[in-house]
């Protein structure tokens, strides 16, 4: 019992591992000045990303007085450089279309991708844990209605559905019992020519909103710390770069940072599995990771991120980029680990080939690099759709070779060359198994047989509406059952590009409750909030659908300013 008394708790565990503890002598925040009179508003929002902004409207819209700060040089986040798509149920798009989305089959759907390994559709709660199951309730109940505040406060309007190439609505990605709606729970911002808007639309109306109120975002001033008083959060120490100031929040703080994709240090301490970097913006480093430990925030994972593919010659931690591999191009194509097996099916959605890079086996992480091999004919149908380079263009990353044992023979070289100093930070250097070549001819036989049969009896490649959708139109002169499946040409020139899985940003930090409140061991810490990457994700481990990190964002960021605003006792009715 003395030894369990003493044991630290989450919160502390995560301070350690992430060299935040306190220690003596060393003060317990990056700021050291506040010379400047504090500055007051009602809240203040940090990061000017989708769940951020999300916030401003939700807090403007109770009559709040609002500042955003954005300690990156433009405005935006990630959610500038995405699709701009959000992950709603029961949403008016659906609505409209005639699309059912039953509650109960929903909150199923959600916990069973979200938290597989607890899932039970029998037991209450479906085995999830009741905070964690009250998110998902909270999601379902609240998410359409956030985007219908929204457009009535004429901040943004999500009224587009996220069409496929072929004019469907884009499918989730996964088809579970649980899923009966399977299209139409992503939505986009109605574009000004009344199209769908990408993440740059949906920042720049968001944008718009706030300061058609009055709300200044101010870019380059990073939130270092927090102002604490009788236990509540009042305020933040901004630094702009010359000097460190007190904002006085009357209602709270609302943190929308987004996650650690681009802290090479956090992410080798608590993402599972070897991963390489991130996509996004640079500037999402875990600033909130800090900041929580200090105001005693708990945790909830850790592990968690969004996850992908990169080219692994294109991995850059400190450049803007959303070069991550969303979909993979092809029919005549495999990927395959460095013994030259297949470990999923190649269309699948980009989550899912992301999870592939974490399997840990015979004592090593066997897919740390995958290796996309087509051959010429899918070099010059599928020419320009990344990573493929276009026609007659030279690229660095791919790796050409007569065949089988001559591209197993360019690939080696190719791998052998590269320095340790030269792989993204948490790779190791990786080399081809001595029977890379025999077993990758093997695995390319089967799959040629299986492509004139039209079936992938080990991944049921082409069984999935998603797998479709990203793929696109069938190439003209596949003339067989499957239209993703084409026989490579065996003998003739090969080509392969080199895999790293990432995270386009993480989905980890302190716990929140159902109005976005960041909960310490007590319960709510006053006056602190949390929404989107920055904090512990809603839907756990899982990716449900196309826009499952802004959904969550914009929905909990709202719900957490218009809680914020409301408790600043200068606000008075709604306007």
């Amino acid at each position: 019992m003395a030894e369990s008394a003493h044991r630290p708790s989450l919160g502390q565990r995560v301070a350690d591992l992430a060299g935040l503890a306190h220690r003596p002598g060393i003060p317990p925040s990056p700021a050291t000045a506040r010379t400047a009179a504090p500055e007051e508003h009602d809240v203040v929002v940090v990061g000017s990303g989708a769940a951020a902004l999300s916030a401003a409207a939700g807090a403007l819209g109770t009559g709040a007085s609002v500042v955003v700060c954005e300690k990156g040089p433009v405005p935006g986040g990630t959610t500038a450089c995405s699709g701009g798509v959000a992950h709603i149920y029961a949403n008016a798009v659906m609505q409209s279309a005639g699309i059912a989305d039953e509650r109960h089959e929903a909150l199923a759907y959600m916990a069973r991708v979200g938290y597989p390994g607890a899932y039970d559709p029998e037991a209450p709660c479906c085995g999830l844990l009741p905070g964690d199951y009250a998110l998902l309730e909270t999601y379902y109940d609240r998410g359409a209605e956030v985007m219908a505040r929204l457009g009535v406060l004429d901040a943004v309007h999500m009224e587009s559905p996220w069409l496929a190439w072929d004019g469907q609505m884009f499918p989730d990605y996964y088809e579970f019992p649980e899923n009966r709606a399977l299209r139409g729970r992503g939505i986009q911002a109605v574009a000004p020519d009344g199209g769908a808007g990408s993440g740059g639309e949906l920042v720049r109306q968001l944008m718009a909103f706030a300061a058609s109120r009055g709300t200044e975002v101010r870019l380059g001033n990073r939130v270092v710390d927090l102002v604490v008083e009788a236990g509540e959060v009042t305020g933040v120490v901004v630094d702009d770069g010359s000097r460190c100031r007190t904002i006085r929040a009357h209602g709270g703080v609302v943190f929308g940072s987004g996650g650690f994709a681009h802290s090479p240090e956090l992410r080798q301490r608590f993402l599972r599995g070897p991963v390489a970097g991130g996509s996004g913006t640079p500037s999402n480093t875990g600033d909130l990771v800090g900041i929580g430990v200090r105001a005693g925030a708990e945790f909830g994972a850790m592990q968690n991120g969004w996850w992908n593919q990169q080219v692994l010659e294109a991995v850059d931690d400190y450049a803007t980029s959303v070069l991550d591999v969303w979909s993979m191009p092809g029919d005549g194509m495999v990927m395959v680990n460095r013994f030259g097996v297949r470990a999923i099916g190649e269309k699948r959605e980009y989550e899912s080939r992301g999870r592939v890079h974490h399997v840990f086996a015979d004592d090593e992480y066997i897919n740390r690099v995958m290796f996309m091999v087509y051959d010429r004919r899918t070099a010059e149908r599928y020419g320009g759709r990344y990573p493929i380079p276009p026609v007659g263009a030279v690229a660095d990353h791919v790796v050409t070779g007569s065949g089988v044992h001559g591209l197993a023979e360019a690939l080696g070289q190719r791998l052998r060359s590269r320095s340790r100093a030269a792989m993204p930070a948490g790779i190791a250097p990786v080399d081809l198994s001595p029977g890379f070549a025999e077993t990758l001819t093997a695995t390319i036989t089967k799959f040629n047989v299986m492509a004139e049969q039209g079936r992938d009896d080990d991944f049921g490649r082409g069984s999935k509406a998603v797998e479709f959708a990203f793929h696109g139109p069938r190439a003209a002169d596949n003339h067989l059952p499957n239209a993703l499946m084409h026989p490579l040409d065996l003998g003739g020139q090969l080509y392969a590009i080199s895999l790293v899985g990432t995270t386009f940003d993480t989905n980890s930090g302190p716990r929140i409750g159902t109005q976005g409140q960041i909960l310490g061991t007590a319960g709510p810490i006053g006056g602190l909030y949390g929404a989107g990457n920055c904090v512990d994700g809603v839907f756990g481990e899982g990716y449900p659908g196309g826009g499952s990190t802004i959904g969550p964002g914009m929905v909990f960021g709202f719900l957490a300013g218009a809680h914020a605003g409301a408790r600043s006792p200068r606000v008075g009715s709604p306007r």
